[in-house]
C-alpha cells in the first residue's frame, strides 16, 4: 500500500489578474465568458445558462484559479450569480461549477491561499470535477481537481458548503482520475443539519487522489465510495452523515468517524488501514459484506455502536464464482514494566507473549527486553509489544461470524531473578502498561 503523493505548495501568485470578458456561441444558446490572463498561465472561466453552471478550464495545478477569479469573471460578463461578503471572505455561487474538461488540459480552482487564508465557498448547485482524458485504465493525459487550503501554509484553510433547500439536493461529483486536497479545510452544508446535507459521488480511483489532512467533512447525505487507493488521510473527522468510507485500500490515520449512519461501509472492495483513530456515537462502526479483504485496526478505540448487530458476511463474487469472507481485526501496542521486590526498575529483563487460543498469526512482535527504566519498548521504538486484541470473520452463516477475543501469557526473565508467567492478558487499551514483580532466585 502505497503513500499519498506529496501535496505541492502553492506557487507565489500577482495580486491582480487582467481580465477581459469574450462572447461566443454556441449550439443552442450563448456562452458568456471570462478569460483571466497572467504571465505563467492562461484560463478561462465561463457561464452556461443552459445548464445554470459555471465551468473552469485552463488552469494548471501550480496557478489555479482563484475565487477572485470567479468574481472577477462574474463582474466583467455580468453574469449576476456571484455574491461576495468581504467581512467574511464568504463567496456565494447561485449556480453550479464544473472543473475541467476532459480534452487533456488541466483545471484547478483552489479555496483559500496566502493572498486570502480564510475563503468560504457557498454553491447552490453541484461542484463537479470531471474526468481527464483516459489514455489507458489509470492513466490520464492532464488533471483536474479542486484544492482546499494549503500545505505548509498555517492557518490557511479553504471551507466549502453547499446550500441545499433539501437533503441530497446539490454535492460533490469527483470523476475517476480526478483530484482532490484539503488541508486545514472543511467541506460541509450551509445549513448544519440532516435536512440540508449535500450529497458525494466521488470515484477518485483508479488514477486519482484524495489527499486531506486536518480537515472536516460533515453533514453529508451520502460520501460513498469514498475511495482513497493509495492514499493517507491524516488528522480529519468525518462526522454527520451516512457513509464517508466505501471502497479502496485507504490508510486513516488519527482520525475521527463519528455521528455517522455506518462509519466504514464496505461496498466491494474495502480494504482499509486505521491507526490511532477514534469512532464514536455511530449507529454501525462498521459493516462487511462483499470485499475479501477488510479492516485492520491499530491503536484505535471504538465506542459502542447503537446497533448491537456484528455484520461481517460472505459474498459470491460473480465475476470469480469465488466466494469471499471479509474481516475485521484490532491490534494493539503494550508496555511491560518490570521492577525488583524492592521496587527498582529491572534492566536487561527479556518478555515474551504467547498466544493463549494457539493463534501464532495474532502475535505481531511478542519479544522485547526492558530498558533503563525496567520498561519495553514504547511509543515511536519500531519494537515495541504488538498484540492482536480481537479478530471478526464472515463464515458460512451470513449471520454468525467468527468473533475472537484473544489473551495471553507473558513470560518475564531476568538474571538472578525467578521467571514469572503471567495468564490471560487481554490488550483492550493502547499502550496498557502491564507491571510485573521479579524477585530473586
Amino acid at each position: 500500500m502505497g503513500s499519498i503523493a506529496t501535496i505541492p505548495g502553492e506557487l507565489a501568485l500577482p495580486r491582480r489578474r487582467t481580465v477581459r470578458s469574450v462572447l461566443s456561441l454556441v449550439a443552442g444558446g450563448a456562452l458568456l465568458a471570462a478569460e483571466c490572463l497572467g504571465t505563467a498561465a492562461r484560463g478561462e472561466i465561463a457561464f452556461d445558462p443552459r445548464t445554470r453552471s459555471v465551468l473552469v478550464t485552463g488552469f494548471p495545478a501550480d496557478r489555479p484559479a482563484t475565487l477572485e477569479d470567479l468574481r472577477a469573471a462574474d463582474r466583467a460578463g455580468k453574469w449576476g450569480i456571484v455574491q461576495h461578503r468581504q467581512t467574511t471572505e464568504t463567496t456565494t455561487l447561485d449556480a453550479g461549477l464544473r472543473i475541467g474538461q476532459s480534452d487533456g488540459t488541466s483545471s484547478f480552482l483552489r479555496i483559500g491561499c496566502r493572498e486570502q487564508p480564510s475563503e468560504t465557498l457557498v454553491v447552490k448547485g453541484d461542484v463537479w470535477i470531471r474526468s481527464p482524458r483516459e489514455k489507458s485504465y489509470a492513466t490520464y493525459e492532464g488533471q483536474n481537481g479542486l484544492l482546499l487550503g494549503v500545505e505548509g501554509g498555517g492557518a490557511v484553510s479553504g471551507v466549502l458548503k453547499f446550500d441545499c433547500a433539501k437533503a441530497g439536493e446539490f454535492g460533490l461529483k469527483a470523476d475517476r482520475g480526478t483530484t482532490l486536497r484539503c488541508v486545514n479545510s472543511q467541506i460541509t452544508a450551509a445549513v448544519p443539519d440532516r435536512a440540508h446535507a449535500w450529497r458525494g459521488a466521488v470515484a477518485f480511483s483508479p488514477g486519482g487522489e484524495f489527499a486531506a489532512v486536518n480537515s472536516l467533512f460533515s453533514h453529508f447525505d451520502h460520501l460513498y465510495p469514498f475511495e482513497t487507493v493509495d492514499g493517507v488521510v491524516r488528522g480529519c473527522v468525518f462526522e454527520h452523515g451516512l457513509f464517508p468510507v466505501g471502497n479502496g485500500a485507504g490508510r486513516f490515520e488519527d482520525c475521527t468517524f463519528r455521528n455517522l449512519e455506518t462509519a466504514l461501509l464496505d461496498g466491494g472492495c474495502l480494504d482499509v488501514t486505521l491507526l490511532r483513530c477514534r469512532f464514536q456515537d455511530n449507529h454501525w462502526n462498521w459493516r462487511l459484506m462483499h470485499t475479501q479483504f477488510g479492516i485492520r485496526a491499530v491503536d484505535c478505540s471504538f465506542g459502542e455502536p447503537r446497533s448491537k448487530e456484528v455484520v461481517c458476511s460472505r459474498w459470491n463474487n460473480p465475476q470469480t464464482g469465488q466466494w469471499q469472507y471479509p474481516m475485521m481485526f484490532s491490534q494493539r501496542h503494550i508496555v511491560v514494566s518490570v521492577r525488583d521486590a524492592s521496587g527498582r526498575p529491572v534492566v536487561g529483563a527479556r518478555v515474551s507473549a504467547i498466544n493463549a487460543e494457539g493463534d501464532a498469526s495474532a502475535v505481531v512482535h511478542g519479544s522485547a527486553v526492558t530498558g533503563p527504566d525496567g520498561r519495553t519498548p514504547g511509543l515511536r521504538s519500531g519494537k515495541a509489544l504488538f498484540l492482536t486484541e480481537f479478530l471478526v470473520r464472515a463464515t458460512e452463516d451470513a449471520h454468525r461470524p467468527l468473533q475472537q477475543r484473544y489473551t495471553y501469557t507473558l513470560t518475564v526473565s531476568a538474571d538472578d531473578h525467578a521467571l514469572v508467567r503471567i495468564e490471560g492478558v487481554h490488550p483492550e487499551e493502547t499502550w496498557t502498561v502491564k507491571e510485573v514483580v521479579l524477585g530473586k532466585r
